[in-house]
Parts: C-alpha cells; structure tokens; sequence
C-alpha cells in the first residue's frame, strides 16, 4: 500500500504545481513534456492457478487487483508522443483449504508484476474544448513476483511456511485516455485498456524448510525449483487483463 500512497502525494504535487503556475501566469507555452500517474482496477487471468485452487475448497481465486502506474511522455507534434511508463500490479490474494488423511492445509497466493514499458501515444484535442482523447500501445518487460504460503495443522500442532517465487516476460498494453483539463498545465484522465503478461513459469528464490512435530524439518522447496500445479506442470501466472481507473497529468 505504500506505492499507491506515494502515488496519491506525487499527485497532490502535480495539483498544488499547476494550479501555482495557472494563478502566475498567462497563455501556458507549447508543452513538451507530460509526467502522469494513474490507479486502475485491473483484472488478471490467472486460470491455471485457479484451476489449482479448485481442487480445494473455501476457495478465493486471483482474478484482479490494483495497479499504480507513472508515466513520462515527451511530446513529438501536437498529436503524437513517445512515452515510459512503470508501474506496480498487487492482485488481491487467493486461497484454498485442503483435508487429507493425516492433516489439513490453507494455501495462499500472493502474486505482482512491475512493468517497464515504452510506447507511441495518439493525442487528439477537440477543439474549443477542454477535452483530449489519447491512444497508445506499449510494450517492454515485466518482472513478476509471488509467494505461496501454507498453514499446516496436524495432531493438534501447527507449522506455517512460505515461498517466495519470481519470474518475468514480455508485457503489452493497449490503452486509451479521456483527458479533461483543469487548468492550462494539468489534466483529469479516465484511462482503461488491455495488458498482456503471460509469466510461464515462477522459480523460487530461496531453499525452504519447516520444522513439525519432535522437531523434524522438513525440506518443502529448493532454490531454483520451478513453480508447478498438481499435475507437476509449470505453474503460468498470467496477469492479462482489462483495467479501468483515473489519473492526473502535469504538462509543461
């Protein structure tokens, strides 16, 4: 939470910024230079680990989250741009509880991705309006990082471990933007578009043991081990999906 936190304060700035600039000054110059930020809902497809999960029951599955993204966008001719952006997807958790013969397990998922992408952006500005509408397509790399953890009961004792895994892959985003502006440097925007980040396989990070009754440990998982479903096939975490949110952007 504290990304988004620090995105709600980068936007207090943007706000406080411009507004400082349309109170001192007249007609703005051309702008070639636009900073934004952005919070979208985002849906994630994450079918195979949901498929998994289901074999369980109290079942939560990953199917969306939050993501935060920051863009910086240099401005070629009045409707066109090359722009970066990166960002930081938190999918809500997923969870499933298993009863077997001789003990009884919860299992959560945690799972997100940090895009890093560039792009070309279509700006078109209605004119005598304060409104624009803006379409672009990016591409870059995605690092993506996940943790499954399992509560363990068994003859009255409980152990609990978890695993951190990582991966990462091409990542794709179409996205389209309403843009109104407030004041001659900054802008409201309502932006949704599609992403595409299909991960296909997540390796642990770190050897993971846990200790259960009369002190046994346990080993649960090797560094290096890939992540694999319960039919021992590599575990896709697939963060492709729609996203919808609002934003604000400062050009200068």
């Amino acid at each position: 939470m504290k990304k988004f936190i620090t995105i709600g304060l980068l936007a207090c700035a943007f706000a406080s910024t411009a507004f400082a600039a349309e109170a001192g000054a007249g007609d703005a110059p051309y702008q070639t230079v636009r900073l934004g930020v952005s919070v979208d809902y985002t849906t994630v497809a994450m079918d195979q680990v949901n498929k998994d999960l289901n074999k369980g029951g109290n079942i939560t599955k990953l199917v969306s989250g939050i993501t935060g993204m920051a863009d910086f966008d240099v401005i070629l001719l009045p409707f066109l741009m090359v722009g970066a952006r990166a960002g930081y997807l938190y999918c809500f958790p997923a969870s499933a509880s298993y009863n077997y013969v001789l003990f009884n397990q919860t299992t959560t998922f945690n799972a997100s991705l940090i895009p890093l992408e560039a792009g070309l952006i279509a700006n078109f500005e209605i004119p005598a309006s304060p409104v624009a509408i803006m379409a672009g397509v990016f591409g870059g790399y995605g690092f993506a990082f996940a943790s499954v953890k399992n509560d363990i009961s068994a003859l009255g004792q409980t152990a609990t471990f978890t695993q951190p895994f990582n991966g990462g892959g091409f990542v794709g985003e179409a996205l389209a933007v309403v843009s109104y502006k407030l004041a001659s440097t900054l802008s409201l925007n309502i932006n949704g578009g599609y992403r595409l980040a299909n991960i296909p396989q997540m390796v642990q990070t770190e050897d993971v043991s846990y200790t259960v009754i009369s002190g046994i440990t346990v080993p649960v998982g090797k560094k290096g081990d890939v992540l694999k479903d319960s039919d021992n096939n590599a575990l896709v975490f697939d963060f492709s999906g729609f996203n919808i949110g609002v934003g604000l952007s400062l050009g200068f």
